[in-house]
This record gives structure tokens, C-alpha cells and sequence, in this order.
């Protein structure tokens, strides 16, 4: 026999998969006409799945908690903050990395309604809003460090702008103009909040930026970084004498690519990092940086 989703019920009933969810799962608001469409559709086609909310109320003691990736240092310091919130109230915490999902809220749901959880903490930033909207109607969820914004979700997060401030205004007072940016992907809200925040002050400060100084790198990654900080310093006529780097893993491999190319650091170019990661302290010379209270 066909295993029966809820995309099969969606399209028997011709309305969302949102929408299937929240009355499977007796959640949120539903139009008595539409909730008895779905539930027609679902005796139709078959699908006899108990509703996840009584079973989670009962008996669940797990967190589902959605991560990028496990490199990022970051990360790994959130993870042990987590652990110890879920020791000290016995819950436990299932952890799963967002790359093991297509871009589908089907793919997410069908993924999570296998299993018993009490809730859901995301770490990662969820290209598809519809799919962390979607979620947070069958489970409490909470947004860690990215959330969707003009959403009224619960997170837990920083004010990247604010702080990117700090960080720009920093390098201004020690006496440099041109200063670049070591950022990460523009999908992310930190980093569009953190651009956002860096190119604001430089203005306010009647500071050029030149477009060859704004680096997006795709993803949290040493050699990534290295690679591309290094050519960009070779330029030079328009070399940097300052970079702002949004991780502390790129404000590394920033002082590295400066020391390859024989730039002195801090003399010849000033590096600002953000997280306050170990990594900021083992490099030589250490570097400044933006602690997040992670």
C-alpha cells in the first residue's frame, strides 16, 4: 500500500500543505468548510495518522534541534549551551543538519511527524520561510541566532547591526579609512544585518568602500576565506588597511593571508573578528574581536 503524505492530502483537498498540517495536528486557525475537506481527503485516501500533538503532550521529551553544519566553532558553542539547559530539565536533543533536507516543508514534516518531539530550536537559516512557518504551527519552536524577519516567531539572537557598528567605528578610531569586509552569503540575516551595519557607519563616516573590498563568502570555511582575502590584498593599488570579518575563522585566515604576502599585521593592516571563538586567541598575533554571547 502507498504510504499516504500530507502533499497527497493537500492535492485531494486542493488547498496547502500548511494547511493539512495545522488540522492534522488541531493547530491554529482553519475554516470549519476547509478543516472537513482535508479530513474527507485524508479518510479517502487512507491515512490514519494519530495526531502528533496528544502524542507529544503525553509522552515526548526530545528537541529537535536544526544546525548548518558542525564546523563552524560558533555552533559548537551553542550546541553545549543547549545540552546543558536539556540535562538540567531531562529533556533529550536530537541534532540534524539542515543539509539532509530538500528546500520542501513536505521534506522537513514528513522527517519530523516520525518522530516524538516536545519542540524544535533552529539554528540554521531556513531558505524556504513557508517551511519554519509550517513547522511552528505543530511544534513550539524557537529560532537561535537567524530568524525569518517580519515574522512573529520566537528567537533568541544579537543586534548584528549594532554590533557591526562597534566593530567598523573600532577600526575608525585607530586611524584607518579604507577598510573591507570579510562577510558571509547575504541568505543569512546575520550577514545582511552586519553589511548592513558596516556600510551605515562608513557612511556616517564619509568612508569609501570599494565593491572589490566586500568579499560574501558561500560558507563558515578557512581555505574558502584564505583563498579569497589573499587576492584580493594582492591588488596593490587598492588594498585595504583594515578588515572587518564577520567570523572569527575569517579573521584567521585574513591575518594569514596578510602574512603571506608579507603585509605586517596589525602594522600595515588592522583585523577585527566577530564570536570570540578560541581560534581568535591562537593565532599569532591574536586578534580583536566582537564577543557573542553564544
Amino acid at each position: 500500500m502507498k504510504n499516504i503524505t500530507i502533499k497527497d492530502i493537500a492535492r485531494e483537498a486542493n488547498v496547502s500543505i500548511a494547511t493539512v498540517s495545522r488540522v492534522l495536528n488541531n493547530t491554529g486557525q482553519v475554516k470549519t468548510k476547509t478543516k472537513n475537506s482535508v479530513l474527507e481527503a485524508a479518510e479517502k485516501l487512507g491515512y490514519n495518522q494519530k495526531n502528533i500533538k496528544n502524542a507529544i503532550e503525553q509522552s515526548s521529551n526530545t528537541i529537535l534541534m536544526l544546525i548548518p553544519d558542525f564546523v563552524n566553532p560558533f555552533t559548537s558553542t551553542i550546541i553545549e549551551g543547549v545540552l546543558d539547559s536539556m540535562n538540567l530539565h531531562e529533556y533529550k536533543v536530537l541534532f540534524v543538519s539542515t543539509k539532509n533536507f530538500n528546500d520542501t516543508f513536505d521534506d522537513y514534516y514528513n522527517f519530523c511527524h516520525n518522530l516524538s518531539l516536545a519542540g524544535i530550536i533552529s539554528l540554521a537559516s531556513v531558505p524556504n520561510p513557508e517551511i519554519i512557518e509550517g513547522l511552528s504551527r505543530s511544534y513550539p519552536m524557537v529560532m537561535c541566532s537567524e530568524y525569518p524577519e517580519n515574522s512573529s516567531l520566537s528567537f533568541v539572537s544579537i543586534d548584528d547591526k549594532k554590533a557591526a557598528r562597534i566593530a567598523t567605528e573600532y577600526l575608525i578610531s585607530l586611524g584607518r579609512e579604507k577598510i573591507a569586509l570579510v562577510n558571509g552569503s547575504t541568505k543569512t540575516k546575520y550577514a545582511r544585518h552586519r553589511q548592513k551595519g558596516f556600510l551605515n557607519t562608513m557612511k556616517e563616516h564619509n568612508l569609501k568602500v570599494l565593491n572589490s573590498w566586500i568579499l560574501n563568502i558561500s560558507q563558515i570555511d578557512y581555505s574558502l576565506a584564505f583563498t579569497n582575502i589573499q587576492s584580493m590584498l594582492k591588488n596593490n593599488k587598492q588594498r585595504p588597511n583594515a578588515i572587518f570579518a564577520v567570523s572569527d575563522i575569517y579573521a584567521v585566515a585574513a591575518v594569514n593571508a596578510a602574512k603571506s604576502l608579507g603585509i605586517k599585521v596589525p602594522e600595515e593592516i588592522s583585523v577585527v573578528g566577530f564570536d570570540n571563538e578560541s581560534v581568535s586567541i591562537m593565532s599569532a598575533p591574536s586578534i580583536t574581536t566582537i564577543m557573542q554571547p553564544s
